[in-house]
């Protein structure tokens, strides 16, 4: 699962922001222009009402044009973002499961732990320090390697 988050967030990265606005149809252009907001305010309580307001459509145009073309909610891919970041941050900082459950813009770190845990099967205490483990380990091997070619 935490594959398909990397997935994700490389989709996000190279097609949906950078895939220029004059060459799509409308509802393509709108469906841009929600993943750029989302992007600009995951961290926030971001309403479907400002959001809809934010693009000029109505929010039950929003919900529809970007299930139709997502195929997901867009709660469900304000999460998904979420996640991502909040993957990045647990990879790369020290901050605590709670500062960074709120730095990426949950609610509430239980909040943010379950949608987690359902996404990668385990907690973001036990992700990160898997991958804190695994990433010693290769500096180890590395290290020892590394040991040998100059003996």
């Amino acid at each position: 699962m935490v594959y398909l988050l990397q997935i994700w967030n490389l989709l996000i990265d190279h097609y949906f922001l950078k895939y220029p606005l004059t060459h799509t149809k409308d509802h393509n252009m709108r469906i841009k222009q929600i993943i750029e907001y989302i992007t600009t305010h995951y961290n926030e309580n971001i309403q479907l009402n400002d959001l809809a307001k934010e693009i000029g459509i109505s929010k039950s145009t929003c919900c529809r044009e970007f299930k139709s073309h997502m195929h997901c909610t867009i709660f469900e891919y304000i999460i998904n973002y979420r996640l991502i970041e909040a993957t990045k941050l647990l990879l790369s900082s020290d901050y605590n499961i709670t500062e960074i459950a709120y730095m990426c813009g949950f609610s509430t770190s239980s909040y943010f732990i379950k949608h987690f845990k359902e996404k990668t099967g385990v907690s973001p205490y036990v992700y990160r320090k898997e991958k804190q483990r695994n990433t010693k380990e290769i500096l180890d091997t590395l290290n020892i390697k590394k040991a040998h070619i100059f003996m």
